[in-house]
């Protein structure tokens, strides 16, 4: 069986890893491998650092994302531009034309949605679900931010869920005797008021009123997306290499996707040592300290070969695993990307 095998029931697929172990290459090299002319692939961008777009090359697509195409595929890039996927989000959710702009002119509205702890994994959400309810894909590739991180983003829903229905919210816009000028909070009150000013607390009850209108949208859409990432047809990739830290990283990630109910399709352990060819130990050039030389770097690579083999048995034992070989001389051309892609998903799975 292949990866391309292992793969062939997903709509989308959830590319997660540590950092430095080549997780965005072998995204994009998945979704490009994965295309074709009958096959529509999205791939889509949550990590906010720009590795995929310097990977492909490409400047920033806005909103309508970019066209990647090689050797006959093609390919469309969507990433993430958090700002303005928040105005978006808002324009959708508010009543009304009157509330979006109240809450997007709103002085806060620019300093809470940039620093909004998670906010950043809900708006990745929010792309998400309108790629899945897209009629226009036929699969869509995720690249996610290294894998702590990539856990904030499986539990983005519930959170956003959360939020809506804490205390806190309701406190703040709660109208009479639990409000922020309330009798119960009579003592913060008049703190704040000599601190902030009462302008700056009347400011922060309308802003979160606003923001309390759109609480049906967000929280909807936020169990839509739960659902999805745990539905059949949403399977996970774990990229990894053979060195210990990587591989216990995998693990770990792994043991998250299934608490959670998620199906992992498989491991890809990427920058693997490939076999030594035949010929590569020895010199025809008569000159014995050459020869010698040749036999020790060898040696040396038989040892590195051998300690790949042996985490990659260890991980098949635990899931079935796609083997990506060092490419050293890539240049990260997209037709490379290409050529990479269909060996990772066409070559054997280890342990499936």
């Amino acid at each position: 069986m292949t990866l391309r095998d292992q793969l062939g029931h997903a709509r989308i697929v959830v590319m997660c890893g540590p950092g430095g172990v080549g997780k965005t290459t072998c995204a994009a090299a998945i979704a490009l491998g994965s295309a074709s002319a009958s096959r529509r692939v999205l791939l889509l961008t949550i990590d906010p650092a720009r590795r995929l777009a310097d990977t492909l090359g490409i400047a920033d697509g806005g909103l309508a994302g970019s066209d990647v195409s090689a050797d006959g595929v093609d390919v469309h890039v969507v990433m993430l531009d958090a700002p303005r996927q928040w105005d978006a989000l808002i324009q959708r959710y508010a009543p009304d034309e009157e509330t979006a702009q109240r809450i997007i002119k709103s002085p806060l509205y620019r300093s809470i949605t940039g620093r909004f702890v998670h906010g950043h994994d809900y708006i990745a959400m929010e792309m998400l679900y309108d790629a899945a309810t897209s009629a226009k894909w036929d699969l869509i590739v995720i690249d996610t931010p290294p894998t702590r991180h990539a856990v904030d983003f499986l539990d983005a829903p519930t959170r956003m869920a959360d939020f809506f229905s804490s205390r806190l919210l309701k406190w703040l816009i709660a109208p009479g005797g639990t409000s922020v000028t309330s009798v119960a909070a009579k003592a913060f009150s008049a703190v704040a008021q000599r601190i902030l000013g009462g302008q700056f607390l009347s400011d922060i009850a309308d802003f979160f009123g606003a923001l309390a209108t759109l609480s049906t949208g967000f929280v909807d859409r936020g169990r839509a997306v739960a659902n999805l990432l745990i539905d059949d047809a949403t399977t996970y990739v774990v990229v990894t290499t053979t060195e210990e830290f990587p591989r216990d990283e995998a693990r770990h990630f792994t043991s998250e996707v299934r608490a959670r109910g998620g199906h992992l399709a498989a491991w890809v352990v990427n920058q693997v040592y490939a076999p030594v060819s035949e010929g590569a130990t020895t010199w025809s050039g008569g000159n014995d300290s050459v020869q010698r030389l040749l036999e020790a770097a060898a040696i040396r690579e038989r040892g590195r070969i051998e300690r790949d083999e042996l985490a990659i048995m260890q991980l098949a034992a635990e899931a079935p695993v796609a083997v990506g070989y060092r490419r050293d001389e890539m240049s990260g051309s997209v037709s490379e990307l290409v050529a990479f892609g269909r060996d990772l998903l066409d070559g054997e799975l280890r342990g499936a």
